[in-house]
């Protein structure tokens, strides 16, 4: 009903200015020649009059509303212009963060059969931030976030690090991988729709400062590898990358600014 009056308002606000004349001719007959109207007429002119007061009011306050309105849609363009311009450079910092995550996995030596991941520490999970593969059946961005006591991630980010090796195929022996993964608190439904069944994984806690845990590199791979293997590439990261990733991790951010209002709050 609200938006149908405002949608109307400049019909309403014709139909009131004749009114206006209507009566402004009524009250010039009833001070010259009051005699000509019976009481009757009298009362029609008086109800009459009303309707032409409520009309006045409504008339002030659509015009107060559509101004309102007016402002509220400049703050909405205004809002999706900064919204694009935030889009446009999140995206230039992710392929940033995807490059830097290519390069590390370079200078590991990682293989066709390997991955690198870099995660994020939010208040209650994981949130993916970078990950590079070169083989593109593995360089895929999998869940958005990752619950905190999950996995080898969990593991590293209570230890410090973290490896899990000698996994069993999945394609030979799913029961098992099954199995094995619960171990560290992944359900069966997660673990079906691992985008990488991995046999072999290894964490490292980015450290802020080395007192605050901020963040997991994670390297995993879909052939069994031992913990040796491993070792000397999270020495690498830990040695020459941590601070590194400290500053990914602190700038990163993935909500936009949400400056606006919505219409519903402003009471439209």
């Amino acid at each position: 009903m609200k938006l149908f009056l405002l949608d109307h308002a400049e019909s309403i606000r014709d139909s009131s200015n004749v009114l206006l004349g209507f009566y402004s001719l009524i009250c010039t007959i009833m001070a010259v020649k009051p005699e000509l109207l019976d009481g009757r007429q009298r009362v029609l002119i008086f109800t009459g009059l009303g309707v032409l007061i409520f009309n006045m009011v409504f008339i002030f306050v659509a015009n107060k509303k559509a101004k309102t309105i007016a402002e509220l849609l400049r703050e909405i363009d205004e809002h999706e212009q900064t919204n694009q311009e935030y889009q446009k450079s999140f995206e230039r910092i992710r392929n940033l963060y995807q490059n830097y995550a290519a390069n590390l996995a370079m200078e590991l030596k990682l293989s066709d059969h390997e991955r690198i991941s870099i995660y994020k520490k939010e208040e209650k999970n994981f949130s993916l931030i970078a990950r590079y593969a070169k083989n593109p059946f593995h360089d895929c961005s999998g869940r958005p976030m990752y619950p905190l006591g999950e996995g080898c991630i969990g593991q590293a980010l209570q230890r410090g690090e973290y490896y899990i090796v000698g996994l069993p195929d999945y394609n030979r022996d799913m029961s098992n991988y099954i199995e094995e993964q619960e171990k560290y608190g992944l359900s069966k439904e997660v673990i079906s729709k691992l985008s990488m069944k991995s046999r072999s994984y290894a964490a490292y806690a980015i450290e802020k400062n080395h007192t605050k845990r901020i963040g997991i590199v994670l390297i995993e791979s879909d052939t069994t590898r031992n913990k040796e293997y491993f070792e000397g590439k999270i020495e690498i990261i830990k040695n020459n990358h941590n601070n590194m990733l400290v500053n990914i991790i602190e700038t990163t951010e993935w909500q936009p600014r949400n400056k606006l209002k919505s219409a519903e709050e402003r009471g439209f």
